[in-house]
């Protein structure tokens, strides 16, 4: 039960900085077409 949880906030975290990556790339695709 403490692995499933840990694995579940590991992966919240993981979409988290995923989508902050995504949201900070955009900018600059749009500087660099």
């Amino acid at each position: 039960r403490k692995a499933i949880e840990k694995l579940a906030n590991e992966m919240a975290g993981a979409d988290a900085v995923l989508k902050l990556r995504l949201h900070l790339a955009q900018p600059y695709d749009n500087a660099q077409p």
